[in-house]
């Protein structure tokens, strides 16, 4: 009901693929600011922020070495150095 705006503020974060897909995804970081901001919480610290940044170089790191290693170079090109270990 969120995501339809049938409940809450309205302004729920839009998904990360497209909302005439079956299945949405929505990246959490943006949608507990929104539930912070819906429901009265703290804005996000700078230490959410890092532990945020933090686990996206954790992931980024893990699918990498999944990747065919010829999509390598255009990755290591957008991500730079949480590609580097």
């Amino acid at each position: 009901m969120w995501v339809n705006g049938k409940r809450g503020p309205g302004g729920f974060p839009a998904p990360l693929n497209s909302p005439h897909d079956r299945y949405r995804f929505w990246r959490w970081s943006d949608v507990e600011g929104w539930l912070r901001g819906a429901l009265g919480g703290e804005p996000w610290s700078a230490e959410d922020h890092l532990r945020a940044a933090i686990n996206a170089a954790l992931e980024l790191r893990h699918h990498f070495r999944q990747l065919d290693p010829e999509d390598h170079p255009d990755l290591r090109a957008l991500a730079g150095p949480a590609l580097s270990g």
